[in-house]
């Protein structure tokens, strides 16, 4: 497995894209305060899997289909439609959400930040074809044109402007429509609309990857599900202190994850030729990548985490150093999780993962809601840590399964 400078130089755009989306959180935190930002963390919490049921992970099935002919206007069609669906669901269910107040000015909140994850999926998308293609200069330079640009306005409002919540998301979700029409999108999204969707082609495509939606919001319960347990039990302020810490998990994740999206289509070339050896000698190179990167976290969250976040928040915002230190463990099982889920996408066995995720999803849940109320915070993140383990655990015995039954079929 080599790392050429393009690669290394994909993964720093990812992680630079990811840092400019937790410079949102931290200015959010530091200019408007713990309630805005848990505002802003259990609404972006409430959409995440809606957007990602709806996604059905057309990326993923696009970047591993390098053999097979793709018609690309009928994909983004599909997630342009699914995206604006995914809109009015997230207003539904957060107007019947306990922890959520219908004011007009939540409403319009909600309505931004959904609005961003829009042209979010679209552009994601578009980076699909990318991978397929390798075409991963373009990119790279679309993440890192993003994220700097990105990173410039939240400066701006830090320093200069006295936006409110409001305020800072229309201007993300007007900067990012900017940049992506003049980088990824220079002859316009007029494909999209040109032609209606044809019903006969959206059921294709939905049949085909809908277990792949259903994956993806697993995923993302395991990101986000703990936010619900933790606004329902101590509110909007503790729930922002607690997604302060975990955001440094998510930012450190982009790193597998572009990991991921670089050798998914190489994991699939190995799986379809028959190259077991070779396609599991790749996935436990990139475990042990993942185990190196959160075992750095962790000796860095022992030695500086609680500094480094009151530096980073403010002295208002308050750290448990025994939460940092559970939540930068987490990160080992999490990440390992998260490669052993590219490699059984890329082998085509989507429907693998989710025995696996459902069972460590549940004990999630639970966990947090039993731990979160007898030792608040501190129960929280063990549950976090433990559902983590399990989850890669059995992701794991699912990757060997998948590989032994393959052996047996082509020696027969």
């Amino acid at each position: 497995m080599k790392f050429t400078g393009s690669k290394l130089l994909l993964i720093s755009a990812n992680f630079l894209y990811a840092f400019y989306q937790w410079l949102v959180l931290i200015v959010i935190t530091r200019k408007l305060g713990l309630n805005a930002a848990g505002l802003y963390a259990f609404i972006l919490a409430l959409s995440a899997p809606i957007f990602l049921l709806l996604s059905f992970q057309f990326r993923n099935v696009i970047a591993s289909k390098v053999k097979e002919a793709v018609e690309e206007s009928l994909y983004f069609k599909f997630r342009f439609f699914a995206g604006v669906l995914a809109t009015f669901l997230t207003i539904m269910v957060a107007c019947l959400s306990n922890s959520y107040a219908p004011t007009m000015n939540n409403l319009a909140i909600t309505l931004f930040i959904c609005l961003i994850k829009l042209i979010d999926s679209i552009v994601d998308l578009k980076y699909g074809f990318y991978q397929r293609e390798q075409s991963l200069d373009k990119l790279t330079l679309s993440l890192l044109i993003r994220g700097v640009v990105g990173s410039f306005l939240m400066a701006y409002i830090y320093f200069i402007s006295e936006l409110n919540l409001f305020g800072v998301l229309l201007s993300i979700c007007l900067i990012n429509l900017i940049v992506i029409m003049l980088i990824d999108f220079k002859s316009g999204l007029n494909f999209i609309f040109s032609k209606p969707l044809v019903l006969a082609e959206a059921r294709v495509v939905f049949l085909s990857t809908y277990t792949l939606g259903f994956v993806a919001v697993l995923d993302s319960l395991f990101v986000n599900g703990q936010r619900y347990v933790v606004s329902f039990l101590f509110g909007y302020e503790v729930l922002a202190q607690y997604v302060s810490i975990v955001y440094i998990l998510i930012v450190s994740q982009l790193v597998v994850t572009s990991l991921g999206q670089i050798f998914i289509s190489k994991l699939s070339l190995f799986f379809s030729n028959k190259d077991f050896n070779n396609f599991l000698h790749l996935t436990h190179r990139l475990v042990v990548l993942s185990m190196i990167l959160g075992g750095s976290g962790v000796l860095l969250a022992f030695f500086f985490g609680q500094e480094v976040l009151t530096l980073i928040y403010g002295k208002e915002v308050m750290f448990d150093r025994q939460v940092i230190l559970l939540i930068s463990l987490s990160s080992i099982p999490m990440y390992i999780g998260s490669c052993l889920g590219y490699s059984l996408l890329a082998s085509g066995y989507y429907k693998k993962i989710i025995k696996p995720m459902v069972f460590s999803v549940f004990c999630l849940f639970i966990l947090s809601y039993v731990l979160g109320g007898y030792f608040n915070l501190l129960g929280v993140s063990l549950a976090l840590f433990v559902s983590y383990l399990l989850k890669s655990s059995l992701l794991y015995f699912e990757v060997l399964k998948t590989i032994k039954k393959n052996r047996e079929l082509a020696i027969v």
